[in-house]
């Protein structure tokens, strides 16, 4: 057996180490009822020596020192901040600091990370099209997967997968470069492959017919994910991928 982390090191580490340094991160608000109960208590005792002077009664005066006693005011709010990071933590939800769990509550919009977040992460191909005369769809998906082979991205992993379900041979590659945030440019066979979104092909001045841009508008409507590939310049076919959305929870 062996650890690949410890102590500190782990995740649950990790996530204990978050927690407690957002419970550090003093929230705006925080100041505001502080300063606010560092000038009430000077107050609070000319309240108290006043009602001891006026009615001689030194229990109505320690009683006014009671009433007017800020202390209420100064730990509310670090109570109620850390009671809200330590219920997010048992929820998965590691919130940063104070400062971040106020502004959250002007958020009118959010920005998650698609893949394994909103989504189950393991794609599946779901269409293979060949968009060339010479070309059909299992010389595109071994094509694609020859480009492919050496990513670790969940959509790369996919296309590998669909590839070996079939019992494709994929065409080794000499040479592969990633063009991050577009695709891939591979050279295999003698042939220079593109593989990526129509952005890429577009800038490598590919010419996408009207056919192949019916069928991106028409997968992204369905929330697929379609992969041009272009061999020498033409383009020859397109994949597309799909990632489930992660079953809601009952109480979500």
């Amino acid at each position: 057996m062996r650890a690949s982390a410890v102590g500190s090191q782990t995740v649950i580490g990790r996530i204990i180490t978050r927690v407690e340094e957002a419970q550090l991160d003093r929230a705006p608000i925080q100041t505001v009822g502080e300063n606010f109960s560092r000038r009430f208590v000077p107050a609070s005792f000319i309240l108290s020596a006043l009602t001891l002077v006026l009615t001689g009664d030194v229990r109505r005066a320690m009683t006014m020192l009671l009433i007017a006693c800020p202390c209420a005011v100064g730990l509310s709010t670090p109570t109620a901040i850390s009671a809200a990071i330590g219920n997010g933590a048992r929820r998965g939800i590691l919130i940063k600091g104070g400062s971040h769990l106020e502004r959250a509550g002007r958020v009118d919009a959010m920005v998650f990370d698609k893949t394994g977040t909103l989504t189950v992460g393991r794609p599946v191909v779901t269409n293979i099209i060949a968009l060339h005369k010479d070309w059909e769809p299992e010389q595109v998906l071994a094509y694609a997967a020859s480009s492919e082979i050496h990513s670790r991205h969940p959509l790369a992993e996919a296309v590998i997968r669909s590839t070996e379900e079939r019992r494709i041979t994929i065409p080794p590659h000499e040479e592969c470069e990633v063009l991050v945030g577009l695709g891939m440019r591979t050279w295999a066979d003698g042939r220079i492959l593109l593989l990526g979104s129509p952005s890429l092909l577009r800038d490598e001045r590919v010419r996408i017919s009207k056919k192949a841009t019916e069928w991106v508008d028409t997968l992204r409507r369905q929330a697929e994910t379609p992969l041009l590939l272009a061999v020498d310049g033409k383009l020859v076919g397109l994949i597309s991928l799909r990632d489930e959305v992660r079953p809601r929870r009952p109480r979500c």
